[in-house]
């Protein structure tokens, strides 16, 4: 009886980790959820036409809704990262998105234009996980707004097809370390930004 609840739970344990081998997940609280894919919706506005001259035509690429529906718990997202295949750890990035007031878009319409977090040593905290995951963490906070994860080795060309993991960071304080809670308050610098 007891080999035999044994080999429930090892393929019990075989079938969750293989589940876990390949994707983003996100760590919220001490719990790991898989965010929900979501693509882009992309509209062409043409240009206004002056006399003879006319001006180039706009490309915006959203995201429907105000907010994403993935609230992240502190301004520094974990993220458990799963690769396959050719992917790389660096082709992850993060960008913020410009907020409207029914959707949340690109700033520019091509990606690599954007303003974005490398996934790389420089700007994470990098752990491994098992033989192909990594769990990542921003080491600085990002401020409040609407992001997105996506890896940028997908094909770009054609932006409604990119996979991309949205989330929002409220305006939360940042992880409290362990330092005396008798230490005096910080002093804001010109670029409003504590120094200690």
């Amino acid at each position: 009886m007891k080999r035999i609840h044994t080999l429930i739970w090892l393929i019990t344990w075989a079938l969750w980790t293989s589940a876990q081998t390949t994707g983003v997940r996100m760590m919220v609280g001490e719990h790991s959820i898989a965010p929900k894919a979501d693509h882009f919706l992309s509209e062409t506005k043409p240009g206004w036409k002056i006399v003879d001259i006319k001006l180039k035509d706009k490309t915006c690429h959203y995201l429907w809704g105000r907010q994403s529906g993935q609230l992240a718990d502190s301004p520094q997202p974990t993220f458990d990262i799963y690769l396959s295949g050719k992917q790389t750890l660096v082709n992850y990035r993060i960008v913020r998105l410009k907020q409207k007031k029914q959707y949340r878009m690109l700033p520019k319409p091509r990606l690599a234009d954007n303003e974005y977090l490398e996934c790389s040593p420089a700007n994470f905290l990098i752990k491994p996980i098992g033989q192909t995951g990594f769990r990542c963490t921003p080491l600085q906070p990002l401020k409040p707004g609407e992001y997105i994860l996506l890896d940028a080795g997908q094909d770009t060309s054609d932006m409604q097809k990119v996979e991309v993991y949205a989330f929002t960071v409220a305006n939360l304080p940042a992880p409290s370390s362990a330092k005396s809670s008798r230490q005096a308050p910080a002093q804001a610098g010109a670029d409003g930004y504590s120094s200690r």
